[in-house]
């Protein structure tokens, strides 16, 4: 089956309120890593895209978004938690948080407008208890 009758059978069953840029990112590093393209074979890869939109999400001592696998995309959602917040993914992962999000401890906020985002693979923001924020690139989240 042709890539672009894959894209279009996705694009149905998932709608297009994915990240475009990420998700372009997933088809080109899926693309250059198969050999064969089967809807089955995408379809196994695609859960590996977790979209997070229009989401309040609370916790009272830390909230880790983390994609050790895929992509994550945090859009129009705000994060809240009294000490720590991770936002990242892992080697050959990548995630984006931005349009319209914020993310807020007790200490630190960060806030993105519309059209905005962090981006970024192999690396993570972290909002740390004691009120910094740390960007972790290359390296274990920790």
């Amino acid at each position: 089956m042709a890539i672009e009758q894959i894209l279009i059978d996705v694009f149905q069953n998932f709608g297009i309120s994915l990240s475009a840029g990420a998700f372009l990112e997933f088809i080109k590093n899926y693309h250059q890593s198969k050999t064969t393209d089967t809807i089955e074979e995408f379809r196994d890869e695609i859960q590996n895209f977790l979209n997070i939109n229009g989401v309040t999400m609370q916790a009272e001592t830390l909230i880790d978004a983390f994609a050790q696998k895929g992509i994550l995309v945090i859009n129009n959602s705000h994060l809240s938690s009294v000490e720590q917040i991770t936002i990242g993914a892992g080697q050959n992962s990548q995630f984006s948080f931005g349009n319209n999000s914020t993310s807020t401890t007790d200490k630190t906020k960060i806030v993105t407008g519309q059209g905005a985002q962090i981006a970024g693979g192999n690396s993570a923001i972290v909002q740390n208890p004691d009120g910094s924020i740390s960007f972790h690139v290359g390296q274990d989240k920790q």
